[in-house]
């Protein structure tokens, strides 16, 4: 469903974005595409856990060596999609406040606090641990009250569509 929910706020607001600059209203929708692509691949490794898991299970333990060498592969795998994965979303949320900020469409502090935010969950989470180092999760928390205040914003105010668009 998350995979899905990018792809419906893209296209939702492709009209809108694009009458301030075709590029970024069509990368945002290209990113939400991939990032709904990789999220299926993510929940197929999570799967695949899950059978491997249930196969352990199954069979009562036994061949433990050979189901903990197939699990530190699927596991393995399960990493690397999951950090694919958040790099690319954490790239369409950068568009996505990139476009606020230069559209205007929401005050120009909050689509701020949004790019802010999202470089700090990109470097502190799914860059460090592609880069081999140790994850810092509370570098991403900021991300949820920007999100929430946003969200607030366009429910309660909506677009603050200017008279004029911006040079595509």
């Amino acid at each position: 469903m998350s995979g899905a929910i990018t792809v419906a706020v893209a296209l939702t607001a492709l009209p809108v974005f694009r009458r301030y600059g075709d590029r970024l209203a069509v990368l945002l929708v290209v990113l939400s595409a991939v990032n709904l692509a990789l999220h299926a691949v993510e929940n197929g490794t999570l799967l695949s856990m899950l059978s491997l898991s249930q196969q352990y299970a199954e069979r009562g333990g036994a061949d433990a060596s050979l189901f903990h060498g197939l699990g530190a592969v699927v596991g393995s795998a399960r990493r690397w999609a999951h950090f694919t994965h958040l790099l690319v979303v954490g790239s369409w949320i950068f568009t996505l406040f990139t476009v606020l900020w230069r559209s205007t469409l929401v005050p120009r502090p909050l689509a701020g606090l949004g790019m802010l935010a999202t470089v700090l969950q990109v470097t502190g989470v799914p860059l460090r641990a592609v880069l081999g180092l140790e994850v810092v999760a509370p570098m991403a928390m900021p991300l949820a009250p920007v999100y929430v205040a946003v969200a607030a914003w366009l429910i309660f105010k909506g677009f603050e569509e200017r008279q004029r668009s911006i040079a595509r």
